[in-house]
C-alpha cells in the first residue's frame, strides 16, 4: 500500500483497526509514534548495487488503554510529515513491537477492505547469479558459484 492509498483509505473510515496477520486486531489504543522515508543502499551477494526506499510507520502499544488514534488524527500527522519531510508516495512498512523484538511489515488492506500487516520476508536478489533456479525451470549446474570462497550468498 502506498501512502496517498492510506490517505484515502483515512479519509473514508471512521474507526481506525489494524489486523495482524492472524485477524486479530492490535490493540485499539496503538500509537503512531514514527513516520519516515528509509533509504537503504546496498550490495546483493551477486554484485549488484541497489537502493531502495521506503515509508515506515511505527505502531506502539502503552498502558493507556482508554487511547484512540481516530482517522482523523492520522491523517493529520501524515500530511505534517509529508509536508516537513517532503515526503514520496511510497510503499508503507509498519515497525511494531513483537514478543521478543520489534517486527516489521508492509502495510496493506484485505480481501475486506481492512487495514492488515502483511510479513516482510527475505529473499536472494541474485538468484541467476547463485545459480538457484524458479519453478519449473532446470537448475544449471555452476561450480563455483554458491561455494567456498565464491563471493555468493
Amino acid at each position: 500500500m502506498k501512502l496517498s492509498a492510506l490517505k484515502t483509505y483515512l479519509g473514508q473510515i471512521e474507526r481506525l483497526t489494524v489486523l495482524q496477520q492472524d485477524g486479530q486486531p492490535i490493540p485499539a489504543h496503538f500509537h503512531l509514534t514514527e513516520l519516515g522515508e528509509v533509504q537503504k543502499r546496498f550490495m546483493d551477494c551477486g554484485g549488484q548495487l541497489r537502493e531502495q526506499k521506503e515509508l515506515v510507520l511505527q505502531f506502539w502499544v502503552a498502558d493507556d488503554v482508554e487511547h484512540r488514534l481516530a482517522p482523523s488524527k492520522m491523517l493529520k500527522i501524515i500530511e505534517l510529515a509529508e509536508e516537513k519531510l517532503q515526503l514520496a508516495d511510497l510503499e508503507l512498512a509498519v515497525e511494531y513491537q513483537g514478543p521478543q523484538s520489534l517486527e516489521y511489515y508492509w502495510l496493506d488492506l484485505n480481501a475486506s477492505g481492512q487495514l492488515i500487516l502483511n510479513a516482510k520476508q527475505t529473499d536472494c536478489l541474485a538468484k541467476e547469479a547463485c545459480g538457484i533456479t524458479f519453478e519449473g525451470e532446470e537448475k544449471e549446474e555452476k561450480s563455483s558459484c554458491c561455494g567456498p570462497n565464491s563471493g555468493c550468498c
